[in-house]
């Protein structure tokens, strides 16, 4: 399935459970993002496997949720992006 079809899929049941409803900014979106790789982290610390790969889903649906909120498309974003990261050095030129 096309990254964009997940994202409107992500999107699309976020609003209907009510996430959308009421002001939101980027910043507020980004935060809830962080919040979920908090809670990966939190997982792996706990050596739980599980917990790790559904707390990065979720990571993945909040990028994904937000994006088609604030009108980008993340699939497209994401090719754009990692046609760059090809032409980039090793390590980009950084020792670690």
């Amino acid at each position: 399935m096309e990254l964009k079809k997940l994202a409107e899929m992500a999107h699309e049941n976020a609003k209907g459970k009510g996430f959308w409803q009421g002001e939101k900014n980027f910043l507020e979106s980004l935060m809830l993002v962080t919040s979920e790789l908090g809670e990966c982290c939190e997982a792996y610390r706990k050596d739980d496997w599980s917990e790790v790969k559904e707390e990065l889903a979720d990571v993945m649906i909040r990028v994904m949720d937000m994006s088609e909120f604030f009108g980008i498309n993340i699939e497209e974003e994401v090719m754009k992006k990692m046609e760059f990261n090809k032409t980039r050095p090793y390590k980009h030129n950084k020792k670690m």
